[in-house]
């Protein structure tokens, strides 16, 4: 079963989950929304006091520029200057990122973290028929709200929902810090 975890995407740009294969349909099998920010270890054995490295992370690139990066081991933080898919660079942090450092990654910001509500989309393009062109189509599947310092963990809710072309997901705003988690399957039509 293919998995794809990503941060929460804005409506105008969704996160394509999986694609139209013309022999079969798509069926989610689990959604895990997770609203508590970013966060995790520094795994390098080297100090740093400017680059905080995650081997197990996967941020977009430069996607946390002006973020707030927390070493919550330290208790020290300072605002991110640039970033790779698995690290955070900042002009320099007071205590440095050492091994096992635990961080958090939160906006800079003085806007509140807000729920998040989550839609999942069938979108597929409709065949050409009775002199009818083709006609791109969107049919929202399903819709749920994961509060702020929340988790939402869905799996009996889409036993039921098939899809006929691209799975895809976004949120009511794009946020780095709502994790979502997409688990799918191909069934044969």
């Amino acid at each position: 079963m293919p998995v794809l975890r990503f941060s929460a995407p804005a409506i105008g740009a969704p996160q394509t989950i999986a694609s139209e294969r013309r022999d079969c349909k798509i069926r989610p099998t689990f959604i895990m929304a997770d609203n508590t920010g970013v966060r995790g270890t520094h795994t390098a054995v080297a100090a740093s006091a400017t680059i905080m490295t995650d081997a197990n992370a996967n941020f977009g690139v430069n996607e946390l520029v002006g973020f707030t990066i927390n070493n919550v081991t330290t208790g020290n933080a300072a605002v991110i200057t640039a970033n790779t898919v698995n690290t955070v660079t900042v002009a320099v942090i007071v205590g440095n990122f050492n091994l096992n450092d635990v961080y958090s990654i939160s906006r800079a910001a003085p806007a509140a973290p807000a729920d998040r509500t989550i839609t999942l989309r069938d979108s597929f393009t409709t065949d050409v028929s009775d002199a009818l062109a083709a006609a791109a189509q969107l049919i929202d599947k399903l819709t749920f709200t994961v509060v702020i310092t929340g988790c939402a963990s869905l799996r009996d809710e889409l036993k039921d929902i098939e899809l006929l072309g691209d799975l895809q997901c976004f949120a009511d705003s794009a946020d780095p810090n709502c994790i979502i988690t997409v688990g799918y399957e191909f069934i044969q039509n």
